[in-house]
């Protein structure tokens, strides 16, 4: 049987490959007539086949025949993470493709989990339309490259390939090797030397995290030829500490388990190139408007080739804006520029003062002995801060200096610090930096 899938797998991946190569650089127009094509087919299809959709439509008396455009599109309601969280079967098609399809799971930053379907068909799919990104990422002509993952066992990537191995003969896969991210960081560089890899991947915290700790500490480590960070963030000085210091081009694909393609970083260095024909994005402002072009708020998106789960105007949680300038290295793809990652949460002080994440890095950017960090604002005076040290036998002073430069930040607050001897993790392996966990005041101060 599973000869037979393999062979299946293969027809449909070539089936999807036609021309992916070129798609980027195709005229507008053509790629803006796939993307309509795309969002009537889907719309139509959610009307018919997703509960959700079926009463969704009936209820507004919205014909989802008249959905044929970005424009139109607009006229739906957006769909926020919790409304799927309680439901996620709502939003699983009834067809064959939805009944046979594959559950994803992610806690998110929130540790909630979140439940979405992907159908077997678009998850081959996937395969082909990463040609589109193949001149960003080409690193080792003469040979099988090798890779190197920092990720969960479980996570949607590691899921993701499983099913590849499943279900296709691919004979240029490349070699893959896996370390978790719960090793502490002087294992990961031994890993590196021992493997030597072409490119490595995985959580942009902790790879932000371990490449600082590589620099702190001066240690000689085999310098891969390109560094790609998938699922969160890395900062702006995480990517010029590894870029310009280390000297490693640093590249990303941007994705979420609701969409595997959303899309992938230019050679150009302006941003996102969005697969605009399979993943429809806007950026809403707050009162969930369309930002103008070059616009700051919210990024909205609409998943338009998986049969799974149906999400129509899904808020993903990321910031960012879209560029009104095309992107000199020549392809038509709209450009994403600013992604600033996940909503990242504020902290809220007493009397009407918000301290934002990036004046937190700001602090722990003067401390080089600390490599990571998690700050949790308990209570609006309470902080409770854990730091991972270059060196272990240093926590204690270092512990001091940060609670002492933090204390400069938030003023006269409670710090309990601890010390940690390997790397933070947090839901889905990924720990954010900042976490509060009071609620903001109403009205939340600007």
């Amino acid at each position: 049987m599973r000869f037979f899938h393999r062979i299946a797998g293969n027809l449909i991946v070539l089936a999807h490959a036609r021309g992916q190569r070129e798609a980027a650089y195709r005229p507008a127009a053509r790629w803006r007539a796939d993307r309509d094509a795309r969002i009537a087919s889907t719309v139509r299809y959610a009307a018919r086949s997703v509960p959700f959709y079926r009463r969704m439509f009936a209820e507004r008396g919205i014909d989802p025949r008249r959905i044929r455009s970005p424009e139109d599109l607009r006229a739906l309601p957006l769909l926020d993470k919790e409304t799927v969280r309680r439901d996620p079967e709502a939003f699983r098609a009834r067809s064959w493709r939805g009944r046979t399809a594959t559950p994803f799971v992610t806690s998110g930053s929130t540790g909630a989990p979140l439940l979405v379907y992907h159908d077997i068909v678009s998850m081959l799919a996937n395969i082909a339309y990463g040609e589109r990104s193949r001149k960003t990422r080409d690193v080792a002509r003469d040979r099988t490259p090798r890779v190197l993952s920092f990720t969960r066992d479980a996570s949607t990537g590691a899921k993701v390939q499983a099913i590849y191995r499943r279900w296709t003969y691919i004979p240029s896969r490349p070699e893959r090797a896996h370390m978790g991210v719960d090793r502490p960081f002087a294992e990961a560089v031994a890993m590196i030397n021992r493997y030597r890899p072409d490119v490595i991947v995985g959580y942009g915290s902790y790879l932000e995290a371990l490449f600082r700790f590589i620099a702190a500490d001066g240690v000689e480590f085999h310098r891969p030829s390109r560094v790609g960070y998938v699922s969160d963030g890395m900062s702006a000085p995480g990517r010029r500490l590894i870029h310009e210091e280390l000297g490693i081009p640093v590249v990303s694909s941007y994705s979420a388990m609701e969409s595997f393609k959303i899309g992938f970083t230019c050679e150009a260095g302006r941003g996102f190139h969005l697969h605009a024909d399979l993943c429809h994005v806007r950026v809403v402002d707050e009162a969930g408007a369309d930002a103008p072009p070059g616009g700051h708020g919210e990024i909205v998106i609409t998943n338009l080739v998986n049969r799974g789960s149906i999400l129509l105007n899904y808020r993903l949680g990321d910031l960012g804006s879209l560029s009104p300038e095309p992107c000199p290295c020549g392809r038509s793809f709209p450009l994403l520029a600013d992604l600033e990652g996940r909503k990242e949460d504020l902290l809220y002080l007493e009397p009407a003062r918000v301290i934002h994440p990036r004046a937190v890095w700001d602090v722990f950017a003067r401390l080089p002995s600390i490599v990571q960090y998690q700050l949790v604002q308990r209570a609006p005076r309470v902080f409770g801060l854990e730091i991972v040290t270059r060196d272990p036998a240093e926590g204690a002073s270092t512990a001091r200096a940060a609670a002492d430069a933090l204390r400069g930040l938030l003023g006269d607050v409670e710090i309990e610090v601890t010390s940690s001897p390997g790397p933070l993790t947090g839901p889905g392996g990924k720990a954010r930096p900042v976490v509060c966990l009071c609620a903001p005041p109403d009205p939340v101060p600007r």
